[in-house]
């Protein structure tokens, strides 16, 4: 069976992740699921993310997506963060960033219903 699948150099890969990341690091819609998405990458456990999200982003991200999901399932020489410079930190940045954006919409979602009883 031949293999369908190509190797991305590193050099793609780091300038794929590069562009998530400057996403990632957004405040959009689309800012959110491919921080979702690259959380998964780097700890499916502790961030799961439903293939579903991948239709709330462009086709361009979303190519790029695949493209680092393909390096790392098929092709994983190192995990995801390992990949850019200071990726540990950028990581814990962008999941810093979705803690706060879920509090931030746990704390409206609790105003709302409180101000409902009213």
């Amino acid at each position: 069976m031949q293999d369908d699948f190509q190797v991305i150099s590193e050099r793609t890969a780091v300038k794929t992740l590069e562009e998530l990341v400057s996403v990632a690091l957004g405040d959009t819609g689309q800012s959110r699921y491919v921080r979702l998405f690259l959380l998964g990458l780097y700890n499916g456990d502790a961030w799961p993310f439903s293939l579903y999200q991948l239709r709330g982003i462009d086709g361009r991200l979303k190519l790029a997506c695949l493209k680092l999901l393909k390096l790392d399932a098929v092709y994983p020489a190192k995990e995801i963060h390992q990949y850019i410079a200071d990726g540990s930190t950028i990581f814990r940045n962008l999941a810093d960033i979705q803690r706060e954006e879920v509090a931030a919409k746990a704390e409206a979602n609790r105003i709302l219903w409180r101000d409902r009883r009213k």
